[in-house]
């Protein structure tokens, strides 16, 4: 009875150990904020009571501002969530995406201005430093001009101080980087119709001295003139950039793959 007694609080003791010796999980932040020109600005936070998607990790809204209207639902994706046991999940690749913004400029003149910031706190992977951080932009309208003044303007940053926002216009400095600004400068006939607005550059990448944990942050502007439409959709992903034998080796590939159709070319001849 007496050791059965013993080994109970042996058991005890370990489990209050293991307790206190687990790491305490860091609650990430995730959230988006949209800034009329002339107006007060709009916070939705994951799961707050104006996100129209109870999902963790996507945030949905339906906003309107005086002739600035966002009808569809702005979107934003984070992979930066902990697994379904409550343990960080350090994905190979981060991620924060804002898909299907819709702005319109319902006005018969003028310009309406509006800020789109998305932003997502403690990413704890890909792991190492340095990390290679890429930012793309596209956009379709059924009404966009250039000579009108219509713009749009996307820019990501990676801020390893961790700050929600870090880097932008909307938050702290921290010690962050960033891809630098892609704006929108053409506009094509597309399918069906529709207008596809290109963006120089459309794809920006850069290695950046990031460590983890870190925020990502992306700040998106439309100036659109009276009835001017888009749908635009911008997307950050980190990555460990690929080792440099690596790339060479991907390569050399195709010189590899013809080398070895002449030497099957060569040797059906012969036959």
């Amino acid at each position: 009875m007496v050791r059965n007694r013993n080994y109970l609080r042996l058991v005890a003791v370990l489990i209050v150990a293991a307790l206190l010796g687990a790491p305490t999980q860091t609650q990430a932040a995730f959230e988006i904020t949209l800034a009329p020109t002339g107006g007060p600005a709009v916070v939705i936070a994951d799961n707050s009571a104006n996100d129209l998607d109870n999902t963790v990790g996507t945030i949905s809204v339906n906003q309107v501002f005086g002739n600035i209207e966002v009808r569809a639902k702005i979107t934003g994706v984070s992979n930066n969530q902990f697994d379904d046991f409550g343990n960080p999940a350090p994905f190979p690749v981060a991620r924060l995406t804002e898909t299907a913004i819709s702005v319109r400029n319902t006005g018969t003149v003028g310009v309406g201005t509006l800020d789109v910031f998305l932003s997502a706190t403690n990413y704890l992977g890909p792991d190492g430093t340095p990390l290679e951080m890429s930012s793309s932009a596209s956009a379709t309208a059924s009404a966009f001009s250039i000579p009108a003044g219509d713009v749009i303007t996307f820019q990501s940053y990676i801020d390893d101080a961790n700050n929600l926002y870090g880097g932008s216009a909307n938050g702290p400095a921290g010690t962050s980087f960033t891809t630098g600004p892609q704006t929108s400068a053409s506009v094509s006939v597309g399918v069906g119709g529709t207008l596809d607005v290109g963006f120089t550059p459309g794809t920006s990448v850069a290695v950046v001295p990031a460590a983890q944990p870190f925020s990502l942050t992306q700040s998106t502007r439309f100036v659109l003139s009276a009835g001017a439409n888009v749908t635009f959709t911008g997307q950050t992903a980190v990555s460990v950039p690929a080792p440099g034998g690596l790339v060479l080796a991907t390569a050399a590939l195709p010189c590899l793959l013809g080398f070895w159709r002449r030497r099957q070319q060569v040797k059906a001849q012969t036959v």
